[in-house]
Order: structure tokens, then sequence, then C-alpha cells
């Protein structure tokens, strides 16, 4: 997708305001059975296992995730392809005339242009991820059959709140009427203000349980979820068991209106998981990848990487966002390691050495991280080497060291 078609928009702040105007210029409707998913972490591959599962079922399934990780097109998806450029661009076209007269966001428009194209694709179910937070997200413009919390955590502070419970009553915006809610494993406070905002809107909030009979295997896990026996997840991450199993309770809620077999999920749900997601260099297994970008994300990466490699060095070279929380993101990585080299990657909102100089006298910096990884590997062959801080940087060093 050529990102020049937004250009103009993109210095321009985010105003709910204009959107719904524009939506009730264009006469907006979405009508297609959705689910709506909202959290800190594990949005995208709780949609990823309902994706591909119900696409292993013959639906026609929409999704909409973000970020994207290697092109735009990513973010919108039938059946687990991604819009082409010409159809994007023919829809983004139709209605650049209202996109500039009402001042959209780019990620507005990008929502408006996935809506319309599953519309147009006539899905039978979508799973629909919010950008950031829930109640003035752009994706918050429909009727969900199913609204899905998968995690609360401290993020985006300046626009959420500053502590977990505000962050939460934000999150559960998406919440509506008289519709089920499911929720991933929460912090007291987060949790007590999603049930809250869940009983002023006349519905329940359904927690997810822990798995049974797990096993970690070479390439990940097998366990069970309630009736669900002999799951497979390929992937060494603890917080994918997690995902996982909010995608199954998801499938408790949507199984009557939406048959499904246990070979179905069985099949999706032991696809390839999601790139950047605790990916392991297919040339150098002493290598991975994992896009933890906030403090929830690098918590849940450390808590795996002490359960898995107890014994062994690691290295950590580490690039992220200048909105980020880096003071405690490195605090939850200095439970693996001391030894974080800090660098930076091409991407107008990533954190440069002057950005870093609070953090200088601590910990290394080197402008080039991929010969920063490849000099470790040399240097300490034994030893591991996790790159982290961002999906956007993960995004960019899984496709150079692969």
């Amino acid at each position: 997708m050529k990102n020049e078609l937004f250009t103009w928009c993109r210095k321009g702040d985010y105003q709910r305001a204009n959107f719904d105007s524009f939506l009730k210029a264009v006469k907006f409707k979405f009508d297609i059975p959705s689910v709506h998913i909202a959290g800190t972490n594990g949005k995208g591959s709780t949609a990823h296992f309902l994706e591909m599962s119900y696409i292993a079922a013959g639906y026609k399934v929409g999704s909409f995730c973000s970020p994207y990780l290697y092109e735009i097109n990513e973010l919108i998806k039938v059946d687990n392809v991604a819009i082409s450029d010409e159809v994007f661009s023919n829809l983004y076209k139709e209605y650049e005339k209202q996109f500039k007269k009402f001042n959209l966001s780019e990620f507005e428009i990008q929502t408006f242009v996935a809506f319309m194209y599953f519309i147009e694709s006539k899905c039978d179910i979508c799973f629909i991820e919010c950008g950031m937070g829930g109640e003035l997200d752009a994706t918050n413009i429909f009727t969900p059959i199913l609204s899905v919390i998968t995690s609360v955590g401290l993020e985006h502070t300046a626009y959420l709140g500053k502590t977990l419970a505000e962050i939460a009553y934000s999150k559960s915006g998406i919440i509506k009427d008289e519709i089920p809610v499911v929720v991933g494993k929460l912090n007291e406070e987060a949790e007590m203000a999603i049930v809250t905002i869940a009983n002023s809107r006349l519905t329940k909030v359904h927690k997810v349980v822990e798995p049974a009979n797990l096993v970690q295997t070479n390439e990940g896990y097998n366990f069970s979820y309630e009736v669900y026996q002999n799951i497979t997840v390929n992937n060494l991450a603890e917080y994918i068991v997690d995902d996982a199993c909010i995608a199954l309770e998801c499938i408790n809620f949507l199984k009557e209106r939406f048959p499904i077999s246990i070979e179905n999920i069985q099949e999706g749900f032991a696809s390839k998981t999601l790139d950047a997601r605790f990916s392991i260099n297919s040339k150098d297994n002493h290598i991975i990848i994992d896009g933890a970008h906030n403090p929830d994300g690098t918590y849940k990466l450390a808590k795996t990487i002490n359960s898995k490699y107890p014994d062994a060095n690691f290295h950590i070279v580490f690039a992220c966002f200048r909105d980020k929380n880096l003071e405690r993101m490195l605090a939850n990585l200095g439970e693996i390691t001391s030894k974080i080299v800090l660098t930076s990657f091409p991407h107008e909102r990533c954190r440069t050495e002057d950005d870093y100089f609070l953090f200088l006298g601590e910990y290394t910096y080197n402008s080039d991280p991929v010969e920063t990884v490849k000099s470790l590997r040399e240097e300490f062959p034994d030893d591991y080497v996790l790159v982290t801080g961002s999906l956007a940087f993960a995004a960019y060093m899984f496709n150079l060291l692969k």
C-alpha cells in the first residue's frame, strides 16, 4: 500500500467528534456479526486464534488488527488475505473528499475502509481489534455480538488515565447493553472497574479460567480448556496460552450462532502464530525476537524467559518509541539480565540516542541494531540475544535477521 494516501492526515489530531460527524454524513451502518477486542496486550493473538479457527470451519472471516508489522495492508484481512492496494485505493478514493472535509486521522480512515471492505466482501463474522483504549477508539462504532478485554496495563496514560482503574474504564467503553463480556487475567482494581461498567449495561463479565493438562512441547504447548481437549499452540511464550484461553472462552459464546468443530479449533490454534511474538530465529535459535512494547508486555516476556531459560545468559537489544514508559520496561527486562544495549531503528517515533540520555550511564548505546546482534552472537556464541521493545522494531529486525 502506498503510504502517500495518508500524507495529508498524518499530523492531525484524532478528534472523535469529527469521526462521528463523518459517519453520520455518509450514513454509516455496520451489521455484520462481529467481536470487539480491547486490551493492553494479547489482542492480536486472541483475534488470530479466532480468525484461523473460523476460517478452518468454512466461514468468511474479516479481521482488523493493528499495528501492522510489514505492510499497512495487513491491518485489513478477509480469510487471512490482506486487502489489495487496488481495493484499498478504490475505497479510499470513493470517500476521499469526505475524509478531508471532516479532517479524519489516518487510523479513522483505515478503520472505515476496513468496515466497508468487510461489507463489500460479505463476511460471515469479523474480529475487530481496538487501536487504543475503547470508549473513544475509532473502532467503537458498532454493536458487537461479544466484547473482549484481554488485559489491562499502564499504557497510553496521557490519553486513557493514570491508574489501572481509569484505563479499565476507558477500555470498558466497548461494552454494550446486554452484550456479554469476556475478560482475561486482570488485577482486582481493573476487574472491579470493568464489572461496574458491565453491571450498568445489564450484562455480565465472564472470566477466563486456567487451562488443564498443560504440557510444554518442543514447539509450544498442549492443553485443554473446559470441554476443548488436546489444543496445541506452536509458540513457547507462556502468554500465548493465556491468549488462546481467551479465544476459547469466546468460542463458548459464539458456538450456537457459529457452530464449529473441535477439529476446526485444533487446526486454527495449531496454525503459525503471529510474527514477533516470542519468535525464535529460523537460522540461529539463540536469537529471540519479541514485540513487547509496554511494561505489561515486558513483564510477561521476562517471566517467560526466566521460566524457559533459567540457566542461560542473555543479552538484550532494545528499542522503543518515545511515548513508552522506558524506565519500567527496562526495570522488567532487568529481571532477565543487566546486559542491555539501547538502539534505534528507522521510524519517526523511535527514540534516538538523545532520547535515552538519562539511561546512558547505566546502559550501552549502539545505533546499528543488526550489527549489535551479530557482534554479540560472535563474541558470546553460547549466550542468547533477545530483541525487543517495540512491535515495529521486532518486525524490522525479524526481516533483517531471518
